[in-house]
């Protein structure tokens, strides 16, 4: 069983190592890692699941803000018309 106080340091240590967080700007890292510290502290009740699930819906945001879901397959490739696609 995971300790619910370490919901919100876990999901940071994970999305730091997602391949959605490495095409972001350096600004735009440390706006979201404030956004997911800072500005969370009242939300963040309940089980870890509860407060990933919490973390997991502000970082989903926060993407959608970037224009991830336009189109995230191809979201912030330099050559995007090289990315192969399957049918």
């Amino acid at each position: 069983m995971k300790n619910k106080e370490n919901a919100q340091r876990d999901f940071i240590e994970m999305i730091e190592k997602s391949w959605t967080f490495d095409r972001m700007t350096e600004t735009e890292k440390a706006d979201c890692i404030r956004l997911l510290t800072d500005r969370t502290c009242r939300a963040l009740k309940g089980t870890y699941s509860q407060r990933w699930d919490v973390m997991n819906a502000i970082y989903s945001g926060f993407l959608a803000g970037l224009g991830y879901f336009r189109n995230p397959v191809t979201w912030r490739e330099e050559k995007p018309e090289e990315i192969p696609f399957s049918a």
